[in-house]
């Protein structure tokens, strides 16, 4: 159907909002919702963002698309630019958005309104018709739910993982343990507890083969529909329970409010005699406190309590709320010990440290001299845990300057990390002062890879102004040593990153929260010098460059003289991953 001419103003005004970034949790369910109801919506979205994103690319031709946070930075700025370049640029940048939104109105609204008036082809395209299944424009199927909390959640296939706070389509899903919170569009929370197979079907109902789950559905929302292969179950307003075994058998409890019954093998069975439907009731009302079994052939029979408890929200949150306390006091315990180990050269846990605190203590207790760190810019948050210190680094300029003198054979690098962007040229994890053999160079490249060097930094070409549209060849000469592209998908999770420097075995191998992603040979025999280094930054980065600094948190850094091995690496990320456990206590 058509949008009114009212409507297309608040849809235009709630996208212009979307894009500055000053949309209101209120207007952006109005969005979503509007997209998930309406096809002309969806059209209207699709040209909206696309007119924006080529405004964009029109921009970043003539300014060079340097990051956002990055303009202000005396050590990037280019010097190539001059004021004559800035004046010229506002107009021609005013022409080009002149010409784009008059095609927009000549030549793409006049397309936009006949669609919306219905001039297109079916919104469901059929198996045969392949004009719409190649249509490069069509929109993602629209999402009914968000998946807003999970808890020690395991999936069936690896691809369909997805985290806490992220927008559920219409399908499929399966888990074979743990608890997911899944808050549907149409208004109705419902905790699935695995093994569970269920079918997203729309954003008021869903269908249930098997697996545990628990409903609150408010007033506003009653309509809430739950299909087994056996029953409808239609929601009166309420809370209630229900239990689906593999056979099709199934348990319902109800808790407040009503829910109604179906027996679908009866209802749409042809061959149900009149007799049978007499025998049977084919639609069961309950109220709350009445709970029935319901058989696999689809019969109901009163119970008086079901089998299994239900697992509802309050739950969930204590269960959380404790394992959470339970990991941090573990660690707390494994940390105390590793501050004896003999081997440490440096071990930073960023924890019980004074919020007006402008350095890092050096916790690692058998050696002469302590290495503490002094921050520039950093400033103290919570880490992997409620209670767990971390370092935020959010400016160009942050930094932790340190100094560890020697001179080893090998080293292991181990630090938690949570990342906010893997930026376009390199992310600056911890950095030399100077590029003298064996100085060590810890690196993320903008492909997600993890280089770890002795030879200097790994460099993209110099940053003129505009980025190339084709990929740039790394710099790997000798003493440069890096892993596959792993990163990028980890950004905004806390990860253990490991790096192995083996002198005797020469080999130099990377880990990924406690597994081996990577392993090369030493092409340089160097020594490693150590001595000043920044975590987060470049010491001395070239001119003309983008920024490289670290965006993100630190919770935990330990450096080694030694090799550690895969079992003491796997072992010190199980004891201090924050595990499955998301979104009913912020680690922001």
């Amino acid at each position: 159907m058509r949008l009114t001419d009212q409507e297309i103003l608040e849809f235009d005004e709630l996208m212009n909002q979307l894009i500055e970034e000053s949309i209101t949790e209120a207007q952006k369910l109005r969005l979503q919702n509007w997209l998930c109801d309406s096809k002309a919506a969806r059209r209207r979205y699709i040209k909206f963002m696309d007119m924006n994103a080529s405004l964009q690319h029109y921009a970043a031709e003539f300014q060079g698309a340097v990051p956002e946070d990055d303009p202000d930075d005396p050590e990037f700025v280019s010097t190539t630019h001059s004021a004559f370049d800035v004046e010229f640029i506002k107009p021609v940048l005013l022409l080009a958005s002149i010409l784009v939104l008059g095609f927009f109105f000549i030549k793409v609204l006049p397309e936009l309104q006949k669609n919306d008036d219905g001039e297109v082809a079916s919104e469901d395209a059929t198996d045969g018709d392949t004009s719409t299944q190649n249509d490069i424009s069509a929109p993602p199927p629209p999402p009914v739910a968000i998946l807003t909390q999970q808890w020690g959640l395991q999936w069936e296939k690896e691809e369909d993982i997805r985290k806490s706070n992220t927008d559920l389509p219409k399908g499929r899903m399966v888990i074979t343990e743990g608890f997911a919170q899944i808050e549907f569009y149409g208004g109705t929370t419902v905790v699935v507890e695995g093994p569970a197979d269920i079918d997203l079907q729309g954003k008021n109902t869903m269908h249930c083969s098997y697996g545990q789950l628990w409903a609150m559905v408010p007033e506003q929302s009653n309509g809430f529909k739950v299909l087994t292969d056996n029953i409808e179950l239609l929601d009166l307003g309420t809370r209630f329970g229900m239990n689906v075994g593999e056979r099709g058998e199934a348990e319902v409890y109800v808790f407040e409010g009503k829910v109604q019954l179906t027996n679908l093998k009866l209802a749409t069975d042809p061959e149900t005699t009149p007799s049978e439907l007499a025998d049977n009731d084919v639609v069961v009302e309950l109220s709350a406190g009445e709970s029935v079994f319901i058989e696999p052939k689809g019969k109901i029979h009163k119970s008086d309590m079901p089998k299994r408890e239900f697992v509802g929200v309050e739950f969930l949150r204590d269960l959380t709320i404790d394992e959470l306390r339970a990991r941090y006091d573990n660690w707390l315990k494994s940390s105390q010990e590793l501050r004896e180990d003999h081997r440490l050269l440096l071990y930073y846990t960023f924890d019980d440290e004074e919020q007006w605190s402008r350095s890092v203590t050096d916790q690692a207790l058998n050696k002469s001299r302590k290495s503490d760190g002094a921050l520039v810019g950093c400033t103290w948050e919570q880490g992997r845990w409620p209670g767990k210190g971390a370092l935020h680094f959010k400016r160009n300029g942050d930094r932790v300057k340190m100094d560890i003198p020697g001179e080893y054979d090998s080293i292991t690098l181990s630090a938690w990390f949570r990342l906010e962007r893997v930026n376009p040229t390199m992310t600056s994890l911890l950095l030399s002062d100077d590029e003298a053999p064996g100085r060590p160079y810890w690196q993320i490249d903008r492909e997600g890879r993890i280089i770890f060097s002795t030879r200097g930094p790994v460099r993209h070409k110099p940053f003129h102004g505009k980025p190339s549209q084709v990929e740039e060849p790394l710099k790997v000469g000798p003493g440069v040593y890096m892993s596959d592209k792993i990163i990028n998908k980890q950004v905004g999770d806390w990860l253990h990153l490991v790096t192995v420097y083996d002198h005797k075995r020469k080999i130099v191998q990377h880990y990924l929260d406690g597994k081996k992603v990577a392993e090369n040979k030493i092409t340089a025999q160097d020594k490693i010098k150590i001595s000043r280094v920044e975590i987060g930054n470049w010491p001395k980065p070239d001119r003309n460059r983008m920024g490289t600094s670290l965006r993100g948190k630190i919770d935990e850094l330990a450096i080694f003289q030694t090799p550690l091995t895969a079992e003491e690496i796997k072992q010190a990320y199980e004891i201090g991953r924050p595990g499955s456990l998301h979104g009913w206590l912020s680690s922001n």
